[in-house]
C-alpha cells in the first residue's frame, strides 16, 4: 500500500476515534471531573490530553505501519482485526450511553 494511502487510512481511524470519544465525554468534562473522588496525587487534567495525544500519535503510527507491510502474515491481520474490534466496542459504547440521554 502507498505511504500516502496508508496515512489517509491510519488518520481516519484515529480522528474518528478522536471524535467518538469527543462526542461520549460531552462539553461538561471538566465539571464531571470536578466532581470524582480523586486519589491523593491525581494527574492533573492537561496531563491526561497529553496522554490522549500521545495514545493516538502511537495508535497512528502502529496503523499506519501495519498497512505499509507488503506481506500478509496472520499477525497483520490479527492486529488489524483487533484494532477493529476495540473501535467497533468504542462505538458500541457511544450507542449506549446514547440511549441512556
Amino acid at each position: 500500500m502507498s505511504a500516502t494511502y496508508a496515512a489517509i487510512i491510519s488518520a481516519g481511524v484515529c480522528l474518528g476515534a478522536v471524535a467518538l470519544e469527543g462526542a461520549c465525554a460531552g462539553k461538561v468534562v471538566k465539571a464531571y471531573f470536578a466532581k470524582l473522588k480523586w486519589p491523593r496525587y491525581p494527574a492533573p487534567l492537561w496531563l491526561w490530553y497529553i496522554i490522549g495525544v500521545a495514545y493516538y500519535a502511537i495508535s497512528f503510527f502502529v496503523i499506519f505501519s501495519l498497512l505499509r507491510l507488503e506481506n500478509d502474515s496472520i499477525l497483520k491481520t490479527a492486529t488489524l482485526g483487533l484494532i477493529h474490534a476495540v473501535r467497533k466496542k468504542d462505538f458500541d459504547n457511544f450507542k449506549k450511553m446514547m440511549a441512556l440521554i
